[in-house]
């Protein structure tokens, strides 16, 4: 991988990094919705179930996401960015600049999948 491609990879997964943590944070403020007030409408709270159900499925994949950027972030100051957690081989950069937190080559993931 020359710099040229790390520099991209690294700026895109700070990039993702920044937009998790804003994702986090709105859900965040959405669950913690206060209780509505005595002239609110009724027929509007029931709306807000289903809305506290998406959210409370959204932050654990979130939040997951995150840390695989951030691991893929630290890969990069350790020195190991790029190379199969399974085989210790190159992973291509054209598979990183699909998913920057890849942990395994295409070969070794797919053997993965199996």
């Amino acid at each position: 991988m020359d710099d040229e491609d790390y520099r991209e990879l690294k700026a895109k997964l700070r990039s993702k990094r920044d937009s998790l943590h804003r994702r986090i944070h709105k859900v965040r403020r959405g669950l913690r919705h206060d209780a509505p007030s005595p002239d609110e409408d009724l027929d509007d709270q029931p709306l807000e179930i289903p809305n506290d159900e998406v959210l409370n499925q959204l932050e654990p994949s979130t939040r997951q996401e995150l840390a695989d950027t951030l691991a893929a972030l630290e890969r990069m100051e350790e020195g190991t960015y790029g190379q199969c957690v399974e085989c210790g081989g190159a992973i291509s950069v054209s598979r990183l600049k699909a998913r920057p937190q890849a942990l395994r080559c295409i070969q070794c993931a797919e053997q993965a999948e199996l």
